[in-house]
């Protein structure tokens, strides 16, 4: 996605004129979006794309299901297809204790996001996580770039 709509367009220009800089559309990943409503669903959707040779990069997951598996089951049962899988796990619930998660989950990289969230982070979290699953550049690559 380059550029936005003009009503970005004009907040830059208008950030450019206020605070000097290039007023140039900063660049953003794009993302094809899934969902599943219970975690034997999206279980279920990863496998797929696994079989076809796809992946998914990340994957929000909410922490309560009812009345299916919870997040930390849901998690698990991802890891098993995907085990590269970035997870963040999404929750409403002042309960949640992040480090018992965590345990239960073998210590891996998860992330927590607490609602109610804004769009802004989910997407900050999008793509700072899909850039670190994708393939590193080999070397000697010069579309390589240094992060």
């Amino acid at each position: 996605m380059i550029g936005g709509n003009p009503i970005e367009q004009a907040l830059l220009m208008l950030e450019s004129e206020i605070f000097g800089g290039d007023a140039a559309p900063q660049q953003t990943q794009s993302f094809e979006i899934a969902h599943a409503y219970q975690g034997e669903d999206a279980v279920e959707m990863v496998r797929r794309e696994h079989d076809q040779g796809e992946r998914f990069s990340v994957a929000f997951v909410d922490f309560r299901m009812p009345p299916g598996w919870n997040g930390v089951e849901t998690t698990r049962r991802l890891w098993e297809i995907e085990p590269d899988l970035r997870i963040v796990i999404c929750t409403a619930h002042a309960d949640l204790r992040w480090s018992q998660v965590v345990e239960d989950l073998g210590g891996r990289d998860l992330h927590l996001l607490r609602k109610p969230f804004s769009p802004a982070e989910v997407r900050e979290l999008a793509e700072r996580l899909g850039r670190r699953s994708q393939p590193k550049p080999e070397a000697g690559d010069e579309s390589s770039s240094c992060e």
